[in-house]
């Protein structure tokens, strides 16, 4: 139960930290939390550096239902259908069950911040819910967590609440 509390406390403020940031900038952060997670625990396999630079491309994309539809859905299906295959998949087979789990939901919940708000119009708790778990993910295994500065530059009152289209350099410290 104190668990489930701090975890509640600890969401609340991030919350309100990540409500002015575009979805754009929630998924930029997203893509940064996987990659401080796959440097902490080692993770350097050729089709997780392509996966990251893969998903690296919405933040540039000018249409990002093609994006998905033709770059990141497939993946993220084929993940849901075959987690259990997803570890060598993306070559980090070597990490303790708990973590490929961890590393594997990280993914799933990177891909959602922005493919949960594709066919609807822009609401703010779509990506929230997975940002906020990407972002549990990180702290429950103790990986700090990417300043949030970067991202805040990504407003939800550019482009409907998806932000600008930016290189990924826009996002880095």
């Amino acid at each position: 139960m104190k668990k489930l509390f701090e975890t509640l406390f600890w969401r609340l403020p991030m919350k309100k930290l990540f409500e002015p940031i575009a979805i754009i900038g929630r998924f930029a952060f997203g893509v940064t939390c996987l990659e401080r997670i796959c440097e902490e625990w080692q993770v350097k396999s050729q089709q997780m550096n392509e996966l990251i630079e893969i998903l690296w491309t919405l933040t540039s994309t000018k249409d990002v239902c093609d994006w998905w539809e033709f770059q990141v859905s497939e993946i993220v299906w084929d993940i849901e259908d075959n987690k259990n295959e997803t570890p060598a998949k993306f070559g980090f087979e070597f990490l303790q069950k708990d973590k490929q789990e961890t590393l594997t939901e990280i993914i799933v919940n990177v891909c959602w911040i922005a493919g949960n708000n594709l066919f609807s119009a822009f609401r703010s708790e779509h990506s929230m819910v997975y940002t906020l778990r990407v972002a549990s993910l990180l702290k429950a295994n103790n990986v700090e967590l990417p300043d949030l500065k970067p991202f805040q530059k990504s407003k939800v009152t550019e482009y409907q609440g998806w932000g600008n289209s930016v290189d990924k350099s826009f996002f880095k410290n």
